[in-house]
């Protein structure tokens, strides 16, 4: 791969548990590592999901190799937030390139 394909930013965050005062925790995303990526629409499609219609688009980031990318992160562009839907890949097993396949996170809209 051509490095000069990774031209978009992307911020890498990790999901934070922190203890509320009801004894359970709250989730929150703290940002570790903003890096340059290749960024792919692999497929986009609408559902009907309780008489809503539902925006899915999954895409194909790929990143220079790094060890500390779990699968529980999220990644996120200047307008977009992305979850992840399966383990990252090391490109050819090379260590040069990690492979993120991931879903856009659609906001709720409210109709109220």
């Amino acid at each position: 791969m051509n490095p000069g394909q990774l031209n978009s930013r992307i911020t890498l965050k990790h999901l934070v548990k922190v203890e509320d005062e009801a004894g359970g925790y709250e989730e929150h995303y703290e940002p570790y590592a903003t890096v340059w990526a290749k960024v792919v629409n692999k497929t986009a499609s609408k559902s009907l999901e309780a008489e809503e219609v539902i925006s899915i688009a999954d895409y194909e980031i790929t990143i220079r190799f790094r060890r500390d990318v779990l699968f529980t992160d999220r990644a996120y562009s200047i307008d977009k937030e992305f979850i992840q839907l399966a383990p990252s890949v090391d490109v050819l097993e090379k260590h040069r390139y990690l492979k993120l396949l991931v879903r856009q996170v659609v906001p709720e809209v409210n109709h109220e």
